[in-house]
C-alpha cells in the first residue's frame, strides 16, 4: 500500500495512540480499477493473475498507521518504507495470506463489510501470525470504501499453544482408542473364564488349574497395561520420579520374567556375576518386562535375555531373531505409539512400550538403544555401574 490520503487531525491523533497494529486505508482505487466487474470476475483474475496481485496490492492509499502497525510492517505513509510485498510475499510461501488479500481485494464487489482471517505475514521482525480483523466504515448503511479499519493482531503464540493443544487432544484420543482395543481382549477372556469357572462342575481339577493360570496372566496383562499408562501420564504431566538405589539387573529381570507365562520362564538369566548399578528395581523389571514382551510379540521366535558389564555402566540386553529394523526408523519405534514389527506377528499393542522404556531408562542416567548384530535384533538397556558394588549391601527387591 502506497500514498497518502489525509483525514481530519482527530483521527490521525487517534490512531497514533492505539497500542496495536491498525492501518485505516482507502480501497476506492480498487473499485475504480475493476469497475463494472462481477466479484467471482475479480476473484477468478486475482487468483490466476500473480501480476494483477502484485498491482492490485499497490491500490489502497493508506490514511493512517498505528505505531505497532509501523513497527511490524514500516510505515506505509514514507516513501522510504521497506516494500515487505515486493521482497517476501508469494503465493506459494504464505497461502493463507494470499487468501486473505484476494478477500481483501473482492469485498467491495461482494458488498462484504466484515472480514476475520488468520494467516502468517513477513514482517520487519520476521514471520508473524496474525488474527487480521478487516472491517469498513459504515455511514447510515452505506460502506464508506474510503475509510477501511485493518487490525492485525499477534496470535503467534496462541496458535502455537493451539497446535500443541491440537496434538496433545490426538494423542490423547488415539490412546483412549489403543487402550479400548488393547484392553478389551484380555478383559473378555477373563470375564468369559470366569463364566466358566463358576458354570461348569464337570471340570477337572487340571482344567479349573489351566483356566485358573489363564485368568491370573491376563490379569496380570491388564495391570501392566495400566501400568505402562501411569508412567505415560506422570511423564506428561512432568511427574515422573524414580528411586536410585542398588539394583542387580539380573535378579530384577529375572523377577520381571518370573510373573510373565510360563513359556517365557525359559528365558530368566542364567546366574553370573550380579551387575550391580544405580536405578529403581521396580522401574528395571517394567523394562525388562516391557522389552520380552515386546520381542514375544514382534520380534523372532528365538529369544535371549542376559547381562553385561562395559566401563562405568550395566547392560541388560533382550534380543530376538527377527529381521533388523531399518536403518532410518530405529529411532522411531521410540516415539509414543509407533508400532513396528519386526516380525510377521500381527499381535496389536499400544504402541507405547519402547517409548516408556526409553523414557524411564533416562529417568535414571541410564540408556536405551537397539542395534542389529549377528542377525539377531538386541535392545540394550544401560544403567550407570553402582560404585563400590562389592562393599554396598544390594537393595533388596521390592
Amino acid at each position: 500500500m502506497s500514498g497518502l490520503r489525509f483525514m481530519s487531525q482527530d483521527v490521525h491523533l487517534l490512531v497514533s495512540v492505539v497500542p496495536v497494529p491498525l492501518l485505516v486505508a482507502d480501497y476506492t482505487p480498487i473499485i475504480d480499477r475493476f469497475q463494472g466487474m462481477a466479484g467471482g470476475e475479480v476473484r477468478e483474475l486475482l487468483l490466476n493473475d500473480a501480476a494483477l496481485l502484485n498491482e492490485t496490492l499497490r491500490l489502497p492509499l493508506a490514511v493512517a498507521a498505528s505505531p505497532e502497525w509501523v513497527r511490524l510492517y514500516g510505515s506505509p505513509l514514507s516513501a522510504e518504507a521497506p516494500d515487505l510485498t515486493d521482497r517476501h510475499f508469494s503465493p506459494e510461501e504464505y497461502p493463507e495470506l494470499h487468501r486473505s488479500l484476494i478477500d481483501q481485494f473482492t469485498a467491495p464487489f461482494f458488498g462484504t463489510t466484515t472480514l476475520v482471517n488468520e494467516h502468517t505475514a513477513p514482517t520487519l521482525l520476521g514471520d508473524v501470525t496474525v488474527r487480521s480483523h478487516w472491517r469498513v466504515i459504515v455511514d447510515d448503511g452505506v460502506p464508506a470504501w474510503d475509510r477501511v479499519v485493518i487490525v492485525d493482531l499477534d496470535i503467534t503464540d496462541l496458535r502455537r499453544s493451539r497446535a500443541k493443544l491440537e496434538e496433545h487432544l490426538e494423542r490423547q484420543q488415539r490412546l483412549v482408542s489403543s487402550v479400548s482395543h488393547e484392553i478389551r481382549t484380555p478383559l473378555a477372556s477373563i470375564v468369559g473364564f470366569a463364566g466358566l469357572l463358576h458354570d461348569s462342575s464337570d471340570l477337572t481339577n487340571d482344567e479349573r488349574q489351566e483356566l485358573l493360570e489363564i485368568l491370573v496372566q491376563q490379569s496380570s496383562d491388564i495391570t501392566d497395561i495400566v501400568d505402562d499408562l501411569l508412567v505415560e501420564a506422570k511423564s506428561d504431566a512432568g511427574q515422573l520420579e524414580v528411586s536410585s538405589v542398588g539394583v542387580d539387573l539380573r535378579a530384577q529381570a529375572a523377577q520381571a520374567i518370573e510373573s510373565m507365562d510360563f513359556e517365557m520362564r525359559k528365558l530368566i538369566p542364567a546366574p553370573v556375576t550380579p551387575v550391580h548399578c544405580i536405578g529403581d528395581p521396580a522401574r528395571v523389571r517394567q523394562i525388562a518386562r516391557n522389552l520380552v514382551s515386546n520381542a514375544k510379540k514382534h520380534g523372532g521366535p528365538n529369544i535371549q535375555v542376559r547381562t553385561d558389564k562395559q566401563p562405568g555402566a550395566g547392560l541388560l540386553i533382550v534380543s530376538d531373531d527377527g529381521p533388523a529394523i531399518p536403518e532410518e526408523q530405529r529411532e522411531g519405534i521410540f516415539s509414543p505409539y509407533v508400532q513396528y514389527s519386526q516380525g510377521s506377528s500381527d499381535v496389536p499393542s499400544l504402541g507405547l512400550g519402547l517409548h516408556i522404556c526409553r523414557t524411564l531408562a533416562w529417568k535414571m542416567n541410564g540408556d536405551l538403544t537397539y542395534r542389529y548384530l549377528s542377525g539377531r535384533s538386541e535392545f540394550v538397556l544401560r544403567l550407570p555401574l553402582r560404585p563400590d558394588a562389592s562393599e554396598e549391601q544390594q537393595a533388596p527387591s521390592e
